[in-house]
């Protein structure tokens, strides 16, 4: 059985249907980033007297099988989101993190604080050679709808 979360193809459609959902039902251009060479999966911008002036960058993770109401928390690569601290203050705008969920619509929150760290533990068999990595743990109550959507 093919995990949809590594599934690269669905990943990449669901990505780019959010971004065009969230420029037509918000008013903003959303780039999807190369996945090669940003940090990050999305800048989302607004016209501005005829320029587009960057309004938030954005790191995207959608769960097609897990229900929000299953979990407490949301973990995520600490590495991951400290980058996108970094370059979010660097470019002096809010770095934010979105997750669909499989019962949701788009959910999202600012991470701009220091979030509970723990150490992933393997249970699936073809990745125990990986490497452990630091988690943050994101309270899912930091979460709040941004929009409606069921990826199909």
């Amino acid at each position: 059985m093919i995990n949809s979360n590594r599934d690269t193809a669905v990943a990449k459609k669901i990505e780019e249907d959010v971004a065009w959902f969230i420029g037509y039902n918000l008013g903003r251009t959303v780039i999807n980033m190369p996945d090669e060479y940003s940090p990050f999966d999305f800048i989302l911008s607004k016209q501005v007297n005829g320029l587009h002036v960057a309004t938030a960058i954005a790191e995207f993770r959608h769960r097609p099988t897990t229900l929000i109401s299953d979990f407490n928390t949301f973990t995520i690569n600490k590495v991951k989101v400290d980058k996108l601290r970094d370059w979010g203050r660097e470019m002096k705008i809010p770095p934010l993190l979105m997750v669909l969920w499989k019962d949701t619509g788009v959910m999202w929150c600012k991470v701009r604080k220091d979030y509970k760290v723990i150490e992933q533990t393997r249970k699936v068999q073809e990745r125990e050679n990986d490497r452990a990595e630091h988690l943050y743990e994101i309270p899912v109550s930091s979460f709040k709808l941004l929009m409606e959507y069921t990826a199909r």
